[in-house]
């Protein structure tokens, strides 16, 4: 097992293949659940409204991940954005969240599979994947992604299992 920094890992266009040379890639969880064909299937949704909630997601993702690390100034926070925001304060806040990692990137070569899970965390005592959401958390390609990434963790962290 081989954890990845941001020096060694190449980060080439969709699909996601993380690798230390493009003669070792490793497929993203998100790419092996889209290639699989058990994700959700969008195709009936009009292009502007999925890059309209892509471009949501990632604004959200990113003010969380600066929340996370103790520099997001909410003062800064769009508007529309802003209520994620703040029910991602509430959930951190009510589940007494203790951070382990942000955005860590993690591979499992016997698998060829590497992926970024956003945060391993304690929640409630209990060590957990947390991806962040501004769909249906409980949606199948969530569940997976989840899954994806505790695989990643456990094979990185033998004696640090996740249980939720």
């Amino acid at each position: 097992m081989l954890e990845l920094t941001d020096k060694d890992i190449l980060f080439p266009p969709e699909p996601m293949v993380y690798g230390l040379a493009e003669s070792d890639p490793r497929m993203s969880v998100t790419t092996v659940i889209k290639w699989s064909g058990l994700g959700e299937n969008f195709s009936h949704v009009p292009a502007e409204v999925m890059e309209f909630a892509r471009q949501r997601g990632n604004a959200v993702h990113l003010a969380c991940a600066y929340l996370d690390e103790g520099v997001l100034d909410l003062d800064t926070v769009d508007i529309r954005i802003l209520p994620y925001v703040n029910a991602y304060i509430k959930f951190r806040s009510e589940c007494a969240t203790q951070i382990i990692a942000v955005e860590k990137r993690l591979d499992y070569r016997l698998m060829g599979l590497a992926g970024t899970p956003d945060i391993i965390a304690f929640i409630n005592g209990r060590r957990a994947v947390i991806d962040r959401k501004t769909g249906d958390p409980a949606s199948r390609s969530a569940r997976l992604q989840t899954a994806g990434y505790r695989v990643l963790w456990e094979a990185n962290n033998p004696k640090a299992p996740i249980y939720d």
